[in-house]
């Protein structure tokens, strides 16, 4: 009997390619409010807003016959929201596993970067979990010297003087979170996540909505004077 040899590299051609699409939420009041006004409208993890539900379910269309392993998707409410919307089915038949994690979170620039406390969240979202979520698991500066502050401790200082995640923390994340996606034993990933955050991950702003397939070879976006603090 003749014995064919396979090459190493062929077989690791034959491993099914990693598909990794991340979706930038739904617009949210936030967004419009800073539309209509040219500031931060103040709205605490602001919800999405009708035009945010019918640009959701535009996008459950689209995805209507795509399969994913698993969902990743960001602890604030616009996200969380966009993610029930579109995913609607995989939640219910539990097709997917689901991880909400602070790590695709939004870089804090406005008052809806601020988020909720997990028990408050599992009122709203009781399809997820959030038994993992560290207290504050949004940004602030802290201080090891003072307990962790409450959620309307963070709100009352952001009114008095707002506060901004250096971006430096935000490209370190974001270099963490490339890593931590690429070992995962899922093939098939969809992230649910934010404008800036994916705009340092993927080079370029999304739209609300949009879906965006990540190249893994892409490098981490190193410029930040394209953040734009109504992109959210």
């Amino acid at each position: 009997r003749r014995t064919v040899a396979i090459e190493p590299f062929l077989l690791f051609m034959s491993k099914p390619k990693k598909i990794i699409h991340f979706v930038r939420h739904a617009e949210s009041e936030w967004n419009a409010g800073n539309a209509r006004l040219g500031r931060d409208p103040i709205i605490f993890d602001a919800p999405i807003t009708e035009k945010g539900r019918s640009q959701a379910l535009a996008l459950k269309e689209q995805l209507s016959s795509q399969e994913y392993d698993l969902i990743i998707v960001s602890p604030l409410t616009r996200a969380l929201q966009t993610c029930t919307i579109v995913f609607e089915e995989l939640l219910k038949t539990k097709k997917a596993k689901v991880l909400v994690t602070p790590m695709v979170r939004e870089r804090l620039t406005g008052s809806d970067d601020i988020g909720r406390l997990g028990s408050v969240l599992q009122i709203d979202f009781p399809h997820f979990v959030f038994e993992d979520l560290e207290q504050v698991w949004w940004y602030y500066e802290a201080n090891e010297n003072q307990p962790v502050p409450t959620m309307n401790d963070l709100q009352q200082l952001f009114l008095s003087k707002p506060f901004r995640e250096p971006s430096r923390l935000l490209k370190s994340r974001v270099k963490s979170l490339k890593e931590w996606l690429m070992s995962l034993p899922e093939e098939r990933i969809v992230v649910v996540s934010h404008g800036d955050l994916l705009r340092v991950l993927t080079g370029r702003w999304l739209d609300n909505a949009e879906l965006f397939e990540f190249d893994v070879s892409l490098e981490i976006e190193d410029d930040d004077s394209g953040s734009e603090s109504d992109a959210e």
